[in-house]
């Protein structure tokens, strides 16, 4: 499977509102219909905050291709995004265990206690000493990834490292990932720009920006 991999744009983010602060009708369903993580944000969801969500736009079925001899399937970066929405895998991680690793049962018993979960949180084998951790939210997904390793406990005691690391749909058990969680600080930046397309804008300059 290729996927087409597409530079960040402004267009993914919903339009802001006018000076008066009202939001023209068109704009704000137009908006909706981009991948954002506000489709989760409804009750369905919140009562069941794994549950594969089913108001993103679907994917279309694709038919392959040969190349070279060989058939492939392609679908752009945004329908992955989307794909990852739909299935609920934005915040989730994935967890390497390097000299054995717990039963899966203390895994899921211990690991939110360790590591400091407070939502829901699913834990199932991925493949060869990896894990993967569905955490419901963000905040869990960023507290998790704030430290480079866990020792989580047997029900013996015996403690196991565990190194998270970021999941997306180009992760690979085989390859050392090299994603990292980063803290981007904007030293003395007025609450007028903490908007969200402002602040990514900057922070995908890669070097210091003042305003």
């Amino acid at each position: 499977m290729e996927v087409e991999r597409n530079p960040l744009s402004i267009s993914q983010f919903p339009p802001l509102p006018s000076k008066d602060g009202a939001m023209d009708k068109n704009s704000l369903e137009a908006s909706c219909t981009e991948v954002n993580f506000s489709h989760l944000l409804n009750s369905k969801n919140l009562n069941n905050p794994l549950t594969p969500t089913t108001n993103i736009e679907s994917i279309t079925m694709r038919t392959s291709q040969y190349v070279n001899g060989v058939p492939v399937i392609q679908w752009s970066e945004s329908e992955v995004q989307r794909m990852d929405v739909i299935e609920i895998l934005q915040y989730d991680a994935v967890g390497k265990f390097f000299n054995g690793w717990p039963e899966l049962e203390d895994l899921r018993k211990n690991i939110p206690k360790q590591c400091g979960i407070m939502g829901a949180c699913r834990i199932r084998v991925l493949l060869n000493k990896h894990i993967l951790i569905r955490c419901a939210l963000q905040e869990d997904l960023v507290n998790l990834m704030s430290k480079s390793a866990y020792y989580i406990n047997n029900k013996e005691g015996i403690s196991f490292l565990m190194r998270p690391l970021i999941y997306d749909s180009f992760f690979r058990v085989d390859k050392e990932t090299s994603q990292a969680m980063a803290w981007i600080s904007f030293s003395n930046l007025l609450p007028t720009f903490f908007v969200k397309e402002l602040l990514f804008s900057l922070a995908s300059t890669g070097k210091a920006t003042s305003t």
